[in-house]
């Protein structure tokens, strides 16, 4: 995913990521040439022995060299 890519789907009054601008400034800022921009989804596990999941989160990781650098969550329900 782009940066543009990402500031398009979640811009909230002509803002980039709403509240969380300026987190989303300093992800930002921190990418170099060659890094990553991943979407991502994650369900939380159930308490056994239940098999509903109980939520998860959506968010943006930043990847460099096959690491996590930094991360902005936009979703946890």
């Amino acid at each position: 995913m782009t940066v543009d890519e990402a500031e398009r789907e979640h811009m909230v009054n002509r803002v980039p990521f709403g509240f969380q601008n300026q987190q989303w400034k300093e992800l930002r800022s921190a990418m170099r040439p060659g890094d990553e921009l991943w979407l991502y989804s994650r369900r939380y596990p159930p308490p056994p022995p239940s098999a509903i999941v109980v939520g998860g989160e959506v968010g943006y990781v930043l990847i460099r060299d096959c690491n996590i650098i930094d991360s902005i969550v936009v979703l946890v329900s």
